[in-house]
């Protein structure tokens, strides 16, 4: 990665980033920590719209413009979805997606009010080891939650991955797919069912974020269940903060954990199609030990005396 060709348009702003896989909370972040932390400016995916939440758009075309919401998040190399999905494929280097990403965000960020600019966004996933390149001065948090919840959130959602309803991935192809990762098998990919197409993705898409996060000296890994779920959240969630507020360059921002709100919840799963793993049946859990065990395992999952009860073969 050389960093000298876009060494001119850094800016030593102090920037904060949280990623993920999405159904981590980051909406929830990405409204609070703005209030959290201080002199802060916080978004949750800011040239993104949803059908969902209307309120939203006037605020995104006023900060991007009818295009950018729109057509350039379908086209080309205009959005951090399609770069990403891009640098997955080994279709643009290093240099280039930073150059990209220079130009999706820096100016937004760079004209931000507030001292701090904060942004939680699950489409920095795949570029989470080139933000450094643009935002020197910056820090970022990569959430992961128990793939047996994440599956389970996914699969109650409205409008779920690769589920029927799910145009990005009907229409548009623009979902995570077998052919994105070189040597990733999965047989006929539209021959399984939503369930274990949420498995896989669970898997290889983590695995991949969570090696560009251990090459990445300023980025961190949370689980998103000791932050914001576990009955010592609070501490947890103290450390989280901490982590994201101590800057590169040696500055400490100040935070006031009292109006942290953890007790409320935003884009929760409403939908009871998917129970609780407690009620999976045996192939059920076996498929997701299959695609996730390894991992998952790493990060304190599937530990449960029931749970290793269910994955025995049938």
């Amino acid at each position: 990665m050389s960093t000298l060709r876009v060494s001119s348009v850094t800016t030593n702003k102090r920037c904060i980033f949280v990623t993920s896989m999405g159904r981590t909370g980051t909406m929830f972040l990405g409204r609070q920590l703005g209030e959290i932390i201080h002199d802060c400016f916080s978004v949750h995916e800011p040239d993104a719209i949803s059908l969902l939440r209307p309120s939203e758009w006037m605020m995104k075309l006023n900060w991007f413009g009818p295009r950018r919401i729109t057509i350039d998040r379908i086209v080309g190399l205009r959005s951090l979805h399609a770069v990403g999905v891009a640098r997955r494929r080994g279709k643009v280097s290093d240099g280039r997606a930073i150059e990209l990403l220079t130009r999706l965000r820096r100016d937004f960020v760079v004209h931000a009010p507030g001292s701090v600019y904060c942004e939680a966004n699950g489409e920095f996933n795949p570029l989470v080891d080139l933000i450094g390149a643009v935002f020197p001065n910056s820090t970022l948090a990569f959430i992961i939650r128990d793939p047996r919840n994440w599956v389970r959130s996914w699969m109650n959602k409205q409008v779920g991955h690769y589920g029927r309803f799910d145009m990005k991935y009907r229409l548009l192809g623009a979902r995570l797919t077998p052919e994105v990762y070189q040597g990733a098998r999965m047989g006929r990919w539209t021959a399984k069912q939503q369930f274990e197409q949420l498995c896989w993705t669970w898997n290889v898409a983590n695995g991949y974020s969570l090696g560009l996060v251990a090459r990445t000296a300023t980025a961190r890994v949370f689980r998103y269940e000791d932050i914001l779920e576990c009955n010592e959240k609070v501490a947890a969630f103290e450390e989280f903060v901490e982590a994201i507020t101590s800057f590169p360059d040696g500055s400490v921002v100040g935070v006031d954990l009292s109006k942290a709100g953890l007790d409320r919840r935003e884009h929760s799963s409403k939908g009871r199609r998917m129970p609780c793993w407690r009620d999976w049946t045996g192939d059920q859990a076996r498929t997701l030990h299959e695609h996730c065990g390894d991992l998952m395992r790493q990060f304190g999952y599937g530990l449960e005396p029931e749970w290793l009860e269910k994955i025995k073969d049938g």
